[in-house]
């Protein structure tokens, strides 16, 4: 290979890494600010006088990924853009993608494609977004309101309806990952686990659910609780949040 063409794919090899790191820092910063401000305004609109309010599992992971997905093209895009208004750069990806697709194939007709991506995704994903920000419970001094996928109103029960409570050490999304679970379930066999992601926003919670579920005589407590589930917890947690974890799990109020 002739020095020059080998100093340029050097070169142009150095700018794709540049882009590629840049590009996955952005989406990181943008995709978690995003993520956590739809979160929590969602959240606090149905905390207001709520013991406890959260999305569900599936909520989280629903309104999660066209944070995700769009976030991804849409800095593909502006990398694209950069490169752009830099006019070597833009004179390299322009032979580079004449030479891959065919000659009249620029990095402009590059950015109008990925602009089609974009609006694709924001058509296909935005209803999922919504769809995860309307899967929440909300547990109230009237009892438990649980809004699941595709209900159009959310389904409520009041105190009575709960039959058993279960608390486990169960393996979380990363299956290295033990969490504590809460799980209230309903006279209609309906399971609601109280925690999911904010195991802090629970813990805070959790004396004035007790009073409620205290008045409840025919609530039967199940426990499964693992040694390897405690284990990691220990190992995981401040001893504080590990002592109000386990008191907790093993509590029959």
């Amino acid at each position: 290979m002739p020095l020059l063409n080998r100093k340029r794919v050097i070169i142009r090899c150095k700018w794709d890494w540049f882009v590629i790191v840049l590009s996955l820092l952005l989406v990181a910063i943008i995709a978690v600010s995003y993520f956590k401000l739809l979160v929590s305004r969602r959240v606090e609109s149905l905390a207001e006088g709520a013991i406890l309010a959260d999305l569900t599992n599936d909520g989280y992971i629903l309104s999660m990924l066209p944070v995700m997905f769009i976030s991804i093209i849409l800095f593909a895009t502006f990398s694209k853009l950069v490169s752009y208004l830099i006019p070597t750069a833009r004179v390299e990806l322009d032979k580079e993608l004449g030479l891959r697709y065919f000659e009249e194939y620029g990095l402009k007709q590059s950015i109008r494609n990925n602009l089609r991506i974009l609006s694709f995704f924001l058509v296909c994903f935005l209803p999922l977004m919504v769809l995860g920000l309307n899967n929440y419970f909300v547990v109230s001094s009237n009892g438990v309101k649980l809004n699941s996928l595709f209900s159009l109103f959310p389904k409520k029960y009041n105190w009575s309806q709960i039959q058993t409570v279960e608390t486990a050490t169960g393996i979380g999304a990363a299956r290295s990952r033990w969490i504590p679970k809460y799980i209230l379930r309903m006279d209609d066999n309906i399971k609601i686990n109280l925690i999911d992601y904010k195991l802090q926003r629970f813990i805070a919670s959790y004396p004035r659910l007790r009073i409620y579920l205290r008045d409840q005589k025919h609530i039967k407590y199940e426990q499964n609780l693992t040694d390897d589930g405690i284990r990691w917890l220990r190992n995981h947690l401040s001893k504080g949040d590990f002592d109000k974890v386990m008191h907790i799990l093993q509590d029959t109020p």
